[in-house]
């Protein structure tokens, strides 16, 4: 159904050559009257009157990626939902929440990353500097979306094994897979051998890629496995942390072995 949602919101951007996308010119298209109001409790909400609708977004969401991710979402619930209800409120977790939410608020989010994030165009900016540390940041920036939709989307279409994750208040949210990341991530408490556990602690995150013992973000994974690649970013207005993990492809079944030295209380590749 979400793959569904996709295919809808393509045949929208089908005519579109260039990035950013904006999203309230394609609604507006549509029949859909957008603006900016007080909703308490809710970051956008969905009015629909037969083929025609209106979009309210909350008017202290600030970030333009924010604003501009919850309009796409909306519009994806006018495109894929109208005829289920004429009405949809949605709330923070809704838009930007668990990974596995509710099934229509799921493909709204589906329809929202292709129509800001379309395939064609994000596809072509991965490939040689996949793995970089400001990828993500870079691209976010240049679509025009929040950093976390960036990285899911990212996930989403990425070549090499990777996941991400989204921690607060020291827990471990959501995470979401690529489709050959074989292993299991870890869920409740954030591991002290994480960097992002530093974000908690008022340190100060890396601003690169970093290995990091498996087992701090693997389940099941023994301290001799070896090790994987972190990429922490801090989301200090939210007070939380958004991960990036990388296995490297021939790191897929069998992670590299650790010797007992330590730096920063963190194991280390062997020298």
């Amino acid at each position: 159904m979400e793959k569904r949602a996709a295919l809808e919101a393509k045949k929208l951007t089908n005519n579109i050559r260039s990035i950013p996308i904006d999203p309230r010119s394609i609604a507006e298209n549509q029949g859909l009257e957008v603006s900016e109001q007080p909703l308490s409790g809710f970051l956008g909400v969905l009015l629909i009157d037969g083929d025609l609708g209106v979009i309210a977004i909350d008017e202290n969401i600030k970030e333009s990626g924010r604003k501009n991710f919850t309009i796409a979402h909306e519009l994806g619930h006018f495109v894929c939902h109208r005829a289920l209800r004429n009405k949809f409120s949605c709330q923070e977790n809704d838009i930007f929440g668990s990974q596995g939410g509710k099934l229509l608020e799921r493909e709204a989010n589906s329809f929202a990353a292709e129509i800001l994030m379309p395939e064609r165009f994000f596809g072509q900016s991965l490939a040689a500097d996949e793995e970089s540390y400001d990828l993500v940041p870079r691209l976010a920036e240049a679509f025009g979306t929040t950093l976390t939709a960036t990285a899911i989307r990212y996930v989403d279409l990425a070549q090499n094994p990777c996941a991400v994750v989204l921690s607060e208040n020291r827990q471990i949210s959501w995470h979401r897979k690529s489709s050959d990341f074989k292993y299991d991530v870890l869920e409740g408490a954030l591991s002290e051998n994480s960097y992002a556990d530093d974000f908690y602690a008022g340190k100060s995150l890396p601003k690169e890629n970093k290995p990091v013992y498996a087992g701090a973000w693997l389940r099941d994974v023994r301290p001799e496995s070896g090790t994987i690649v972190e990429a922490s970013y801090p989301l200090a207005k939210y007070k939380k942390v958004l991960t990036l993990l990388w296995l490297e492809a021939e790191a897929t079944d069998h992670l590299e072995e650790f010797d007992d030295a330590t730096l920063d209380g963190r194991l280390r590749f062997k020298r």
